[in-house]
């Protein structure tokens, strides 16, 4: 990864990027991606587990990213659905792991 990649990583996960950056470039994106990755590999057992130990580290930067940086937002309202969108994730991911038979 390139010096200003690994500091925006840094620095969304400290708390100090605004909200909308880390939901449009830190959170969708690459949840579009994941999505279609894990169609592709959905039934390939070690593909399947090699691939939630990559994706559960990033969902853990993201949560964390989206509650530290849901008050950097234009709106209390946007603070109030950042943070729930956090939660809602680490349910999910929660939901994931537990629900794979790859363990």
């Amino acid at each position: 990864m390139t010096q200003p990649m690994i500091g925006w990583l840094l620095r969304t996960y400290s708390g100090q990027t605004r909200l909308w950056r880390v939901f449009w470039l830190g959170w969708v994106p690459p949840a579009i991606l994941i999505n279609i990755t894990f169609e592709l590999i959905r039934g390939q057992r070690v593909a399947v587990f090699a691939f939630v130990l990559v994706v559960s580290a990033y969902q853990f930067w993201a949560a964390v990213a989206l509650w530290r940086c849901a008050p950097n937002a234009s709106h209390r309202v946007y603070t109030f659905l950042g943070r729930s969108v956090s939660v809602l994730q680490w349910i999910a991911l929660f939901g994931v792991i537990s629900n794979l038979n790859v363990f």
